[in-house]
C-alpha cells in the first residue's frame, strides 16, 4: 500500500508499507505531526491509503471550464527509493498517448462532475 496525507506538501510521510503494522505506523506519525515548523501550517489528519502499483509515476494537471477538461499536460514524477517516495522532480507538459487520451479525459471529467467543479 502507499500511505499518503491528504493536505501536507514535500511528499511528507508518502510511505510504501508492506503490511498493516507498517500502515499504523505511518498513520500513527502523519497524526503526531500537527503543524509544520517551516509555516506554521496546521495539518489535517487524514490520509490516503492506495494500492501500491510498480512504475513510473504520473499526474494529470487539467483546466476544468463548464465540467469539460480545456487544458491538461502530463506530469511525470521522479521519487526517492521505496519505501520512502519522496518526489524528488517532474517534468510536465508532456501529452496523453493517443491509446489513452480519450479514456483519462473522461475519467478526469466525470472525477470533476462528481465534485461539483464546474470550472476548476
Amino acid at each position: 500500500m502507499i500511505v499518503k496525507p491528504v493536505d501536507m506538501a514535500m511528499s511528507l510521510f508518502v510511505r510504501k508499507c508492506d503490511s498493516r503494522d507498517e500502515v499504523e505506523e505511518t498513520l500513527t506519525r502523519m497524526a503526531a505531526f500537527k503543524t509544520s515548523r517551516l509555516t506554521n501550517y496546521a495539518f489535517d489528519t487524514g490520509a490516503l491509503v492506495e494500492e501500491f502499483v510498480a512504475g513510473p509515476e504520473y499526474s494529470l494537471e487539467c483546466v476544468v471550464r463548464d465540467e469539460r477538461v480545456v487544458a491538461h499536460a502530463l506530469t511525470r514524477k521522479f521519487v526517492s527509493p521505496l519505501p520512502a517516495c519522496y518526489e524528488v522532480g517532474h517534468i510536465s507538459g508532456s501529452d496523453i498517448p493517443e491509446r489513452h487520451e480519450r479514456a483519462l479525459l473522461e475519467a478526469v471529467e466525470r472525477i470533476a462532475a462528481s465534485w461539483g467543479m464546474a470550472q476548476g
